[in-house]
């Protein structure tokens, strides 16, 4: 009898670690939070973000440009100033990052390069242990060597970049190219999820 209450109790005491286990890894992965950080001037960036942040239970802050950049003469500014590395007057200027080990930087591409906005949300931010992800929008591939300068950004800030993805706006259709719409880069940004969080979550 005694022999078997003893068996009984290993048994029970086996469970509470393994219970205990698991849990206390749950409870270290709920503490891994994402936040998105993103720019968005048509709308593109902004529905691939927001499907994002459900994919990866993540949260998210939009980066306003304080100047107008929907008017003709807003674009060309906004264009120049993406030219010569220039930045701009945003809301938020600083983003609380202290409760989050992931931040994932998202823009649409400008003369190969991020928009004044993001430029300078990742200039007055720091990103020091912080694992980055950079997620654009963009008409066609953005080459690795654009990709490099880009990153090179979020180093000067005290961050990392551990991987680059793109969602495209343009396809060809034919001899022209046309728009995708929101739908599609949505259902690109669902696919590409899962890799995003292993990412993440890997050591």
């Amino acid at each position: 009898m005694k022999q078997k209450r003893f068996i009984n109790y290993c048994g029970f005491l086996i469970c509470f670690v393994l219970i205990f286990t698991l849990t206390a890894n749950d409870i270290q992965a709920d503490d891994s939070k994402t936040l998105i950080i993103y720019y968005s001037r048509t709308g593109n960036t902004k529905a691939v973000c927001e499907s994002l942040a459900k994919e990866l239970n993540a949260e998210i802050v939009e980066v306003k440009d304080l100047n107008d950049r929907m008017s003709k003469l807003g674009i060309i500014g906004g264009m120049l100033k993406t030219i010569l590395g220039m930045q701009t007057k945003i809301s938020p200027e600083k983003i609380d990052m202290t409760d989050y080990t992931n931040v994932i930087l998202s823009a649409p591409i400008w003369a190969a390069k991020v928009p004044p906005a993001m430029r300078t949300a990742i200039y007055m931010n720091g990103f020091k242990d912080k694992k980055v992800i950079m997620l654009v929008t963009c008409d066609s591939f953005y080459a690795e060597k654009y990709q490099k300068k880009t990153s090179e950004l979020v180093e000067e800030s005290g961050g990392e970049v551990l991987a680059f993805y793109q969602i495209y706006a343009m396809e060809e259709k034919g001899k022209e190219k046309i728009e995708r719409g929101k739908g599609k880069m949505v259902e690109d940004t669902v696919k590409l999820a899962p890799e995003i969080k292993k990412m993440l979550t890997s050591e």
